[in-house]
């Protein structure tokens, strides 16, 4: 046949978008060359393209030297001053505990339904032991068990879906980990009963038990009512349980994730270096400025590098970040000239003046310029520090401003435009030419 269609006849393993196949389970020698294509597209990334990755890691890719900042921070919430990136390990955690939902709770789904005969069959899914011939990704689901089991919970209707030992649907947990693994000795039920199979028309088989054991004595006192469930018709239902008791008939990804990973200790200037309105490359830098990692000559000689030590805008004093945005007659001219015509005092340290950003005026559209302007005459001035150091082009302090000024008017007039005005407000554009 193939030699009448004309079709080149091809072996095993071949290239199928760029990702080999083979019959066999692929070793790391097969997938190494595609590792290689996208180490190489990494490397000629950061060097052509002046992206924030490029400004806060240089030096090999493999490498954690020349770090502005620790990835374990970056990955930190902004809340806590890190950017809200998620390690993809952590991510993957979340994903995987959403698949385990599925089997318990996504009943029409092909996937739910093969797993559920092929690779569960009679067993609980709590209980089985993994077969070795299963996927990687089976097994990697039965490893996160113990994470998945705190959120899961059973809402009994009629008892008949229900696993009496195994699922979290009283008020005490699963109860094979409260009675212990004799609990079905004891009460003479099986490890594999439903919650039905522990009823009887008088209600629950060992409540009229004259044993003394103590966990026949749990298990009598933590009991429901038992005649609602004989009585029901309702089907068993699970629920997802982030916070609260309640839970969830739905997974969220994103409680999933503040439950694993809670926010840590919040930062005082996160509002006012992410908020609404912001421009991304602003408040980026910013970001890095409030964490006093920004590259200024101080941190360069603690560091054991041979440069100068005086500021590059007035060579009058010892460049750090407090003198270079605030204290440097230049850059004082520059912020001076915006906090004058809105008629406001600013405090002079950096850190009180990212205080002082959380409540700078009283009018709302005041308050967003205000963090606009701080914002953006941070970057233009570390723009004109780094072009004095590099290309020995200097421009004057009313350069500044004007640029300043256009980068601002820009960037308001889409928000004006986006803005529900009440009767008798100005747009932000209006209270700026107010004053601008």
């Amino acid at each position: 046949m193939a030699e009448q269609m004309g079709i080149a006849q091809g072996s095993l393993p071949v290239r199928y978008l760029g990702v080999p196949l083979s019959p066999k389970k692929m070793t790391s020698s097969d997938f190494q060359p595609l590792l290689d294509k996208i180490s190489a597209r990494f490397n000629s990334w950061t060097v052509k393209h002046l992206s924030f990755a490029a400004f806060l890691w240089n030096g090999a890719p493999n490498s954690a030297r020349g770090a502005k900042i620790a990835w374990e921070s970056v990955c930190t919430p902004k809340e806590a001053g890190g950017l809200g990136l998620k390690r993809l390990a952590d991510w993957n955690v979340v994903l995987g505990l959403k698949l385990i939902w599925l089997l318990f709770a996504a009943g029409g789904s092909l996937w739910v339904s093969w797993v559920r005969r092929n690779l569960i069959g009679r067993e609980n899914f709590w209980m089985l032991v993994p077969n070795r011939r299963g996927s990687w990704i089976w097994r990697s689901l039965c490893k996160l068990r113990p994470k998945a089991r705190p959120f899961i919970k059973c809402q009994v209707g009629s008892g008949i879906t229900a696993s009496f030992w195994m699922d979290d649907w009283t008020s005490l947990g699963p109860l094979i980990e409260v009675v212990g693994e004799r609990g079905p000795v004891v009460t003479g039920l099986s490890i594999n009963a439903r919650v039905v199979d522990a009823l009887t028309s008088d209600g629950w088989c060992f409540e009229r038990s004259r044993s003394r054991s103590p966990s026949i004595m749990l298990l009598r006192d933590s009991m429901p009512d038992a005649q609602p469930i004989l009585n029901s018709e309702v089907d068993d239902t699970y629920v997802w349980v982030t916070s609260g008791h309640n839970g969830s008939e739905t997974f969220s990804t994103s409680e999933t994730w503040k439950r694993l990973f809670p926010c840590m200790l919040e930062v005082f200037w996160h509002e006012v270096i992410w908020f609404s309105g912001r421009i991304p490359k602003h408040a980026f830098l910013s970001w890095v400025a409030a964490r006093d990692r920004m590259v200024t000559r101080d941190r360069l000689l603690r560091w054991g590098l041979l440069v100068p030590a005086t500021c590059v805008l007035c060579v009058g004093h010892n460049e750090d970040r407090q003198h270079l945005f605030f204290d440097c007659n230049f850059s004082k001219q520059v912020w001076t000239f915006f906090t004058s015509r809105l008629r406001l005092d600013p405090p002079v340290l950096f850190e009180d003046g990212l205080r002082w950003l959380k409540n700078p005026a009283r009018e709302k559209n005041v308050k967003l310029i205000v963090r606009l302007l701080h914002q953006a005459c941070l970057y233009i001035i570390w723009k004109e520090r780094n072009s004095r150091i590099h290309t020995d082009e200097a421009r004057s302090p009313e350069a500044i401003i004007a640029e300043v000024k256009q980068i601002i008017r820009l960037r308001l007039d889409p928000l004006a435009r986006a803005q529900t005005i009440a009767q008798g407000e100005d747009s932000v554009l209006a209270t700026w030419f107010t004053f601008f």
